[in-house]
């Protein structure tokens, strides 16, 4: 089939060009012809499978040109959202005591999940190993088909489709020394000018345990990236992020520690890079507008090995959230779909596939979320 694409290309090519070379003849201006094609590629190309797109960069230049720019890029994630094409569940795990042990796993496309009078919901297996060499390290976050994970000051970005990789400049920093690792990252986009932003905060923390000094850099994916300051003409108040964020429309919101015992909610625009502090203007008269408890069965989450403290994680559907312990047993790595509307666990996610992985580690650290495929190139 290849082959074949590639002869009616090159027919097609050749004919188009001796049309136009034709009207040219006849001092009659048109547009050129191949054009037409690019366009009809254009339509066609992004709605293949990944897979696909891959193998058919081989065809010629402008194919490669076309399949790796962004603009088909974004083409193939508008056709692969959630919406249209079913996401695939992924799952990470890290060794708590040896932060170089990891795995990344994730379902098929189309996964067949176990159903049993024993389960309380449909049991969905973690059949595929994603893990790649030198991609290890703490979950910073993942949007679009990229991953982002750090290790100590090392960040890496990773195509989970392509298994492209790039490893991004070390983070350096004027006020805490390299064997510091007082640390965050995070990692967004920014939707104005299609740019992929990676954000990274160094502090400094007092005997009496106050962020006293905190140092932000911004670097943007692209050819020949590095570390900046932010944009903020205004510095921010010293903190430390302690959370993973959510980003609304282009803004990071996100959870950090001014003083002990007391957190506050930072913002960080993608576009501008202003980082904002968020207070309640009236605490005395705060409260919760719309609140509502959820009371999960114990015989249902069983299946989270009695954790004492559960994550929460958002997933690709706006009434479904993922919970998984804080610090996952080998023995048992699940965690489960609950949806918020309807009070109900709707999935089980099984991770065993990784257990002889890690023989010997006590607790894993793990975090779970869904995605689609992308074709995006990491420039370097």
């Amino acid at each position: 089939r290849l082959r074949d694409l590639e002869l009616t290309y090159k027919s097609t090519m050749s004919f188009s060009f001796r049309l136009a070379a034709a009207r040219k003849r006849s001092k009659t201006v048109v547009k050129p012809a191949w054009n037409l094609l690019d366009e009809l590629l254009m339509e066609i190309l992004p709605r293949l499978p990944a897979k696909s797109l891959m193998r058919f960069k081989c065809v010629s230049r402008l194919w490669y040109s076309l399949i790796t720019s962004r603009y088909l890029t974004n083409l193939f994630l508008k056709y692969s959202s959630p919406s249209v094409q079913r996401s695939r569940m992924l799952m990470s795990f890290v060794d708590s005591d040896e932060p170089y042990k990891y795995a990344l796993i994730s379902s098929s496309h189309d996964p067949v999940p176990l159903i049993s009078p024993f389960y309380p919901a449909p049991m969905y297996d973690l059949d595929q190993d994603l893990t790649m060499p030198r991609i290890g390290g703490c979950f910073v976050s993942a949007l679009r088909g990229l991953l982002c994970v750090r290790l100590l000051r090392s960040v890496r970005i990773c195509n989970l489709t392509t298994m492209q990789r790039v490893i991004l400049p070390i983070i350096t920093s004027r006020i805490v020394p390299e064997n510091n690792e007082n640390i965050w990252s995070y990692f967004g986009h920014e939707p104005v000018h299609d740019e992929y932003k990676v954000l990274s905060t160094v502090w400094e923390v007092s005997e009496e345990e106050i962020v006293v000094r905190s140092e932000h850099q911004v670097l943007v994916l692209g050819h020949g990236a590095s570390w900046r300051s932010t944009l903020s003409t205004s510095p921010p108040p010293p903190h430390c992020p302690y959370m993973h964020g959510i980003s609304i429309n282009g803004v990071l919101y996100y959870g950090a520690w001014v003083v002990k015992n007391r957190c506050v909610v930072m913002s960080f625009d993608m576009r501008y890079e202003d980082i904002d502090l968020w207070f309640v203007q009236d605490a005395g008269k705060s409260g919760w507008s719309d609140k509502k408890s959820f009371v999960l069965p114990i015989l249902e989450t069983r299946t989270l090995s009695m954790a004492s403290r559960l994550l929460i994680q958002p997933t690709s559907h706006s009434s479904e959230i993922c919970l998984t312990p804080e610090e996952i047993c080998r023995h048992n790595p699940r965690s489960v779909i609950y949806d918020l509307e309807r009070c109900k666990i709707t999935k089980l996610i099984n991770g065993m596939r990784i257990v002889d992985r890690f023989w010997g580690s006590r607790f894993m650290q793990t975090t779970f979320w869904d995605d689609i495929e992308s074709i995006m190139y990491l420039e370097t």
